[in-house]
């Protein structure tokens, strides 16, 4: 397997000075207010640390390691004061494709300075890890050995901006992993278009899973979709930090890509980019925000505040192309944790009733006051909603194993190859919320 950084064609070009920084602005993201310093894990092509918009007080800092030669701490890395490079095996994560420094940008570039862009916030440490070399390649073994040293070494958030079509054991494992360590991974979706849940790490679960929206807040058509998508947040048409001598759209073999032309800015040090990569980044320094002000919540609480806090865009309710929705962090910042309702369909799968064929719809129905829920269906997008099944509360199963809502006679879905499906949650005192799904029958 291989693993590439998930960026796609740059469709828009226009005056970074003139567009400032959209993308703040479009997650509310406001200025940051203090609280305490969260280590952001950013599992990638590495970093340019000596980029001039990159404040040396923001890089992880190994607190029991000296440049002396040896291991200090007896953790199998020598003199890794500040990361680790898990491709040429050295202490040295230096960025020499881009993509890492383009990310921690995004995080962590220093505010107000008037060099390049404002990060989303200010109380990040970035732990750089190389795991993708020159050409946007890495492997899975190198993907573990990441993720294992940055919890083991106090990262609260971990980024991954990469991925690969095909699921495989490290993908599974690495996510259930941090999860029990009570660590919030980041995946961006990736950018092929195609159901998340066949594209690794990102469809393993265990997750915040985030997609690409464009300037108007809408899905970006290059941007997985699926149940298992949790947010969207700006992907399209993003400025970020550039390392020194590097184009990693050139590099990358982007489709359509003229040399040099993401390069931005009078000293070439920043440059422009979409992809779900680009997204991923900003949810994490949200969830770092918001954790570095709300020190209780733990990492269930942080994806449930930022799923549930989120606008609803595209169709309503949790939809595939959107999940939740649009990331808002100031929303987030004033939810209550403990206020919910979750409404989703993940897959229908064929069974029978009675020795009659029908169809098992599997997904979560749940919420803090449950009052109830009902399965509506609709024949394409026309019809009007037709109410089919009552649905118990049924609560998050497990990402691999969702649980069965409803089994709903064949019968149901003559006349037409194309239906959609409707999951409709009620809650006391909560606004109802909705999951669709498209069907469509051989």
């Amino acid at each position: 397997m291989v693993m590439r950084a998930s960026c796609v064609l740059l469709l828009l070009f226009m005056a970074f000075s003139a567009r400032g920084h959209w993308w703040l602005d479009a997650m509310n993201a406001g200025e940051p207010e203090p609280g305490r310093t969260i280590v952001v894990a950013v599992i990638d092509s590495g970093l340019d640390f000596a980029h001039p918009d990159i404040d040396p007080g923001r890089i992880w800092r190994h607190g029991t390691e000296v440049a002396n030669g040896r291991d200090d701490d007896g953790n199998g890395y020598i003199d890794d004061l500040i990361g680790w490079d898990f491709v040429d095996e050295d202490n040295n994560p230096w960025d020499s494709l881009g993509h890492g420094t383009f990310v921690t940008g995004l995080i962590a570039a220093t505010r107000d300075n008037a060099i390049g862009i404002d990060g989303l916030t200010d109380n990040v440490q970035i732990m750089p890890l190389r795991v993708l070399n020159s050409g946007g390649y890495g492997n899975p073994r190198a993907l573990a050995r990441a993720v294992i040293y940055a919890i083991d070494n106090g990262a609260s958030v971990i980024n991954l901006s990469l991925g690969q079509a095909g699921l495989n054991g490290v993908d599974r494992w690495l996510t259930r992993y941090a999860a029990e360590r009570g660590v919030l991974v980041v995946i961006a979706a990736g950018n092929a278009g195609t159901n998340v849940a066949s594209f690794g790490p990102a469809g393993a679960g265990d997750a915040l899973i985030v997609g690409a929206s464009d300037e108007r807040g809408k899905h970006a058509a290059y941007s997985n979709v699926g149940a298992r998508l949790s947010l969207v947040a700006p992907g399209s048409d993003i400025v970020s930090l550039r390392a020194r001598r590097t184009d990693f759209n050139l590099i990358m073999a982007v489709p359509g890509y003229a040399p040099g032309s993401g390069i931005q800015g009078e000293s070439g040090q920043l440059y422009r980019a979409d992809g779900t990569s680009f997204a991923a980044p900003l949810v994490a320094a949200a969830a770092a925000q918001l954790w570095s002000q709300r020190p209780s919540l733990d990492r269930g609480e942080i994806i449930r505040v930022l799923e549930q806090s989120a606008r609803d865009v595209d169709d309503a309710g949790f939809d595939w192309r959107t999940g939740f929705g649009s990331i808002d962090l100031a929303a987030a910042l004033e939810a209550d944790p403990g206020s919910y309702t979750l409404a989703r369909i993940d897959r229908v799968a064929a069974t029978a009733i009675d020795g009659q064929p029908a169809l098992a719809v599997f997904g979560v129905a749940d919420s803090s006051a449950f009052r109830g829920a009902s399965i509506e269906i609709r024949r394409g997008q026309s019809d009007r909603w037709r109410s089919v099944a009552t649905v118990k509360r049924m609560p998050v199963a497990s990402d691999d194993a969702p649980a069965q809502l409803a089994a709903l006679p064949a019968a149901l879905f003559s006349g037409s190859t194309q239906w959609q499906l409707r999951l409709l949650v009620e809650s006391r005192g909560l606004p109802e919320r909705s999951a669709m799904f498209e069907l469509q029958l051989n």
